[in-house]
């Protein structure tokens, strides 16, 4: 076997292994402040879902929660998941995409997008959500170092090595410098380098 053909199939069991480790991470966390999804009284709900910079309960005013809607589609998915029923997983992720309304929202209902595409074996799906979510202009800081490590590592595996090098890039400003993290990084940015040249 030639170097480059040694080398292709070690990276090509590293994100094998990446990506079950995806498969395996539990479910995105959801931070749940206010009234309960489903509230009786669709007005109160309303009021209380509206943005009001001198209610501090509301949901519109916390950046960092989703909302009644998104958790609730987000908790079918989860139970979903759990169910190993991917198909029906997904359509609730996506419709929890679909009434995002923040960041926030959009990016725990691409992280489930993600997961529920590697259950699915839609690797091209998961990579999309994974892309979505590390291109969002806001992520909560405690969250960063596993949105821009999923999208290195699925960007990286679906050829899209620009991407996967800028993700790479935004690990290596969180300084992550535990080996995994040091693995995924030299790999990005070797496979930028190399597609870059003639």
């Amino acid at each position: 076997m030639s170097f480059a053909l040694f080398r292709a199939a070690t990276a090509a069991a590293f994100f094998a292994t990446s990506l079950l480790a995806l498969v395996a991470a539990p479910a995105p966390a959801l931070a749940l402040t206010g009234c309960v999804p489903n509230c009786p009284d669709a007005d109160a709900a309303n009021r209380h879902n509206s943005v009001d910079p001198t209610d501090p309960t509301k949901w519109g005013n916390n950046k960092n929660a989703a909302g009644p809607a998104v958790t609730a589609y987000l908790q079918s998915a989860q139970r979903y998941v759990d169910a190993k029923k991917f198909d029906l997983a997904l359509a609730a992720a996506q419709k929890a995409l679909s009434v995002s309304a923040n960041d926030y929202e959009k990016l725990k209902s691409d992280q489930f997008l993600v997961m529920v595409n590697i259950g699915l074996n839609d690797t091209a799906a998961a990579t999309t959500a994974a892309e979505a979510a590390a291109d969002l202009p806001s992520i909560p800081e405690k969250e960063q170092a596993d949105i821009y490590t999923n999208a290195t590592i699925l960007a990286g595996a679906a050829g899209h090595y620009d991407k996967a090098a800028k993700y790479a890039r935004a690990m290596q400003a969180l300084k992550l410098d535990d080996d995994r993290s040091q693995r995924i990084i030299t790999q990005a940015l070797l496979n930028q380098a190399k597609a870059a040249k003639p």
